[in-house]
């Protein structure tokens, strides 16, 4: 999908919410070398015991900092895939995610994050919408799968 459409991440990719690295992997698989950031250090080293994750490219912390410790514009690619869960009472954490994810992004970088319902994905977009990125809501829900039925795909838009 992502490379039909030209969207494949290049440059330095922070992968929000890395969770055991499940995803990660995928990514290692792919080619790419993300720094993965998980604030449940039980699932980090999780990963690490797995050699799934690789202890220079993963910290724990917690995603809502991330313009704590990383300066505006230092990736080119922000992602997070199965995300969740979103609701109505735990909105704002996510909101926040989304805010720090697009703070840390460079202008043109490709932000995606994956969650598997559609209100979940809705309360994500606004936020990213709001952020000032470009982009779209997309429907994975034909094909088989859990978690990333729902997809948001966008590009930080130059200011």
């Amino acid at each position: 999908f992502l490379q039909e459409r030209d969207l494949y991440p290049k440059g330095k990719l922070l992968e929000v919410c890395c969770g055991n690295g499940m995803s990660t992997l995928a990514l290692y698989r792919l080619g790419l070398d993300p720094l993965g950031v998980e604030i449940n250090k039980c699932a980090v080293c999780q990963g690490l015991e797995q050699g799934v994750l690789k202890p220079q490219k993963v910290t724990v912390m917690d995603a809502t900092a991330l313009s704590r410790y990383f300066e505006p514009g230092s990736f080119d690619a922000v992602m997070g895939f199965m995300l969740g869960l979103v609701y109505e009472f735990n909105k704002e954490l996510w909101i926040g995610i989304m805010r720090e994810a697009v703070e840390v992004a460079n202008e043109g970088a490709l932000l995606l994050f994956t969650v598997s319902s559609k209100p979940e994905i809705e309360i994500l977009a606004r936020a990213l919408y709001r952020a000032g990125i470009k982009g779209e809501i997309i429907d994975n829900t034909e094909l088989e799968g859990t978690y990333d039925q729902w997809f948001f795909v966008g590009i930080k838009q130059k200011t």
